[in-house]
């Protein structure tokens, strides 16, 4: 899309992200991000001229002809968009990177934040639209917080709905606690665990136990973080809807196969979603994923806000001691540049 920018008339350009966002719910917040392995796919000839593409998995089977060359493209008027730069990312499409929202990017849910609300538009696959956040003081936007700050931010806001997440159970699945999403698929255990070809699908391997790592801060053998910390609470969502995604793409029923969009299990043949599936499994995940999205990231800013506070007070503190310094230090030197003055003139006038 960047690289669109700047091939495409302004107008023309506008309308393209309109009508992406506007028939794939809050896209424009992902148009930029990172590559992660998602297949995408090209609309028409026209985008195709253009070099327009959008991922995959960002189709609606309902709308195959929402960028069509008669439509904004064509100068047709795109709807206003809801909830359109949000963190909330295309249905079955993980957010990743493109929320491009860190931890000096938030504000908090007390005082002078906005506050996610349940009111708040969802998108067709139930994933929550997250208000961008509002300072009642602009300053507060440019604190920066410390790594002790984001560390507290992952253990005391994200380790609870982590858990929660670790918590859910299948009783067709009888390892790992019942949980499908803890085993940690390696390039080294991947045939040892039945999927010796799940890296051949599957370029941004994620579990439970990934996350955890983060959410933690596990070191590694060197005394390092094995992973960084989640700088934000989109982070952490994005890769919990990871899971759900490599899920359903590795399990993906042959009847669901080459849909523009994954299909639900209950619009699949029986015998195709049996017992035990972690496909129908990968979905329930995603619905737990959508249903903690909107109270963690009000816990994340109320929590982050009082964060920013506490570093804005001290450095305001600071920066008054350093002028009182300054100002006595002028004082000071005022006083005795003065004292000399007086001494000199008498001492002369002595010696007349």
């Amino acid at each position: 899309m960047r690289m669109l920018a700047g091939q495409l008339p302004p107008q023309v350009f506008q309308q393209v992200v309109l009508a992406a966002s506007t028939d794939h719910v809050a896209l424009s917040s992902i148009l930029g991000a990172a590559y992660r392995g998602q297949p995408r796919v090209a609309f028409t000839a026209a985008q195709l001229r253009a070099g327009f593409e959008v991922f995959l998995p960002a189709l609606e089977a309902s709308k195959p002809n929402a960028l069509s060359a008669g439509g904004a493209l064509g100068g047709g008027a795109a709807a206003p968009v809801a909830g359109s730069g949000s963190a909330a990312a295309a249905p079955g499409l993980p957010a990743g990177a493109a929320s491009g929202a860190s931890a000096s990017s938030l504000s908090g849910a007390g005082a002078g934040a906005a506050q996610p609300s349940a009111a708040a538009a969802g998108s067709a696959s139930g994933e929550p639209v997250i208000p961008p956040p509002v300072y009642d003081d602009p300053r507060l936007a440019a604190v920066e917080l410390y790594p002790w700050h984001v560390e507290a931010l992952n253990k005391e806001v994200l380790q609870p709905y982590y858990a929660r997440l670790r918590r859910m159970a299948w009783a067709d699945w009888a390892f790992d606690g019942g949980n499908p999403f803890v085993l940690k698929i390696t390039k080294f255990n991947a045939a040892k665990v039945g999927v010796p070809d799940y890296f051949k699908t599957i370029k941004s391997p994620m579990d439970l136990t990934r996350m955890m790592e983060r959410v933690a801060g596990a070191k590694g053998a060197a005394g390092a973080l094995a992973a960084p910390h989640y700088n934000s609470p989109e982070e952490f969502l994005s890769d919990a809807r990871l899971i759900a995604w490599n899920a359903k793409t590795y399990n993906c029923p042959p009847a669901g196969r080459g849909a523009p969009t994954f299909p639900h299990p209950s619009a699949l043949p029986p015998d195709q979603v049996p017992r035990g599936s972690v496909y129908a499994m990968a979905w329930e995940l995603e619905a737990e994923v959508n249903k903690l999205a909107l109270p963690l990231v009000t816990a994340w800013r109320s929590r982050e806000l009082q964060f920013r506070r506490e570093v804005l007070e001290s450095s305001l503190k600071m920066l008054e001691a350093r002028q009182l310094q300054q100002q006595q230090a002028a004082a000071a030197a005022a006083g005795g540049a003065a004292a000399a003055g007086s001494y000199g003139g008498g001492y002369g006038g002595a010696g007349r």
